[in-house]
């Protein structure tokens, strides 16, 4: 362990006076490894990894880290590796690995308002973007459940309509709006549910 230690110092140091771009990105690749790989400190892998990012988005080592990351154990870790990989796919048009780490951000979250959030996101990037309309229905589904009591379902369920005429999948449509009418309590929201249910 020592010598894990001596070998993050001795790159911090290089670090310090290191004046070209590349070797900087060399450097912090090598650090973030160490942090990663042999002193199992994944919060300060991924700050390293982060300063790589922000001097090159491109940098191939650092993207490759931090999507090893993405199949962490640890919750937090996967999180912000998301985080970090995100602005980055979304801007490159990497839609499939983008919803992937969109996916990893709505399962960590707790906050009902975010999820919703989140999951119409990736509905619009399935739609648009992939133009994979029962993916598009798969989110706009989980937009459904997640909807219930934290915000107005009309627009959610007028979109989910359109994908389920779109995907064929009305049947499953019911199915779904009859699971979740009785959660919904408010009495408006409820009978819109119950009259967007098909035969």
């Amino acid at each position: 362990a020592e010598r894990w230690d001596d070998l993050a110092e001795t790159y911090e140091a290089h670090l310090d006076v290191a004046t070209a771009d590349a070797e900087r990105l060399e450097l912090l690749a090598k650090l973030g490894d160490v942090k990663r790989q042999h002193q199992r400190d994944l919060e300060g892998a991924l700050a390293t990894y982060r300063r790589a990012l922000t001097l090159d988005t491109r940098h191939e080592a650092s993207r490759r880290a931090l999507e090893a990351l993405l199949e962490s154990d640890d919750t937090p870790t996967r999180r912000e590796a998301a985080d970090i990989l995100l602005p980055i796919y979304d801007t490159e048009g990497e839609h499939q690995k983008l919803l992937r780490v969109m996916d990893i951000q709505i399962a960590s979250t707790d906050d009902p308002q975010q999820r919703v959030e989140l999951l119409e996101r990736a509905t619009q990037v399935a739609e648009s973007s992939l133009g994979d309309k029962n993916r598009a229905y798969d989110y706009a589904a989980r937009v459904a459940k997640a909807a219930i009591g934290h915000v107005d379902l009309r627009p959610r369920l007028d979109r989910l309509d359109n994908l389920a005429g779109a995907t064929g999948r009305h049947a499953e449509q019911g199915r779904l709006l009859s699971d979740i009418a009785p959660d919904v309590f408010d009495g408006d929201q409820q009978l819109l549910v119950t009259l967007n249910i098909h035969d």
